[in-house]
């Protein structure tokens, strides 16, 4: 995260520059580092009396984060269409150095939406590799000594490498787990993910939605959910949280986001 210490406190969780870190241990302090600096801004949001729900996360991203909307459903954050609304998966890619990508989930399906998945970015020889960690709220106290369990450690504990391969099978136990960072525009599978993306606003990426899937800006998404959590009958009338967090991702987009 670039500095998130000198510039938001979180920034070295969410940038997107092109350091090496030089070993697996530093990795794994910067990673832990980033995390403490964050969950003591989600602390302050909190007992400041923001909702304490995912949504209260948004506050503590730094600035400068390009954002794609996926539907894909090859992800542990699956997308999903529910009461005539688009409901993608968010993934924010962050300045750094080091490259902090956090993602969040609209679909409220299988209980994702109150997960944020953390990646940072260790090593980009002779592949993109990521430290991962996944943070559900609200679940706190988030206390310094659950600092350990929200990171992704050897043997895959949290089950990143599900999707993810395998960026240090010779590590042991205990140790931060890598996983190979998965190209959102890319091949996942046989599956060819670029026709999946909604909208993005990531330099040099073009949106061109293949069949059943159209084109819509954070915007047109945060609408429409607005429209169902309204609508009594509508399967999303219970999901005030999405309306929340989907107006949270907006307002950063348009407050603090890339430009």
């Amino acid at each position: 995260m670039r500095s998130l210490v000198a510039n938001l406190g979180f920034g070295a969780l969410l940038g997107i520059g092109c350091t090496v870190w030089s070993s697996p241990v530093h990795a794994a302090q910067a990673q832990l580092e980033a995390m403490r600096t964050f969950v003591d801004c989600l602390n302050r949001q909190i007992g400041a009396g923001n909702p304490a729900d995912i949504s209260s996360t948004l506050q503590c991203l730094p600035a400068n984060c390009t954002m794609t909307l996926t539907m894909s459903g090859e992800s542990a954050q699956p997308a999903c269409a529910q009461g005539g609304c688009q409901l993608p998966r968010v993934i924010l890619n962050c300045p750094g150095p080091p490259a902090f990508i956090p993602s969040y989930s609209l679909c409220p399906e299988g209980g994702t939406s109150d997960h944020l998945e953390l990646g940072v970015v260790v090593s980009r020889r002779p592949n993109i590799r990521m430290a991962m960690a996944e943070l559900k709220v609200p679940e706190g106290p988030y206390t310094p000594t659950r600092l350990q369990s929200f990171k992704s450690i050897v043997p895959d504990n949290k089950g990143c490498n599900a999707c993810h391969d395998n960026g240090n099978p010779n590590a042991k136990d205990g140790a931060l787990q890598q996983s190979i960072a998965i190209d959102t525009f890319g091949n996942f599978a046989g599956t060819e993910l670029g026709p999946l993306v909604i909208d993005t606003n990531e330099p040099g990426r073009a949106v061109n939605p293949g069949p059943g899937i159209t084109a819509q800006t954070l915007a047109q998404v945060c609408g429409c959910i607005d429209q169902a959590v309204n609508d009594d009958l509508n399967p999303l009338a219970a999901q005030f949280v999405l309306q929340r967090l989907c107006q949270g991702l907006l307002n950063y987009q348009q407050t603090r986001g890339w430009r």
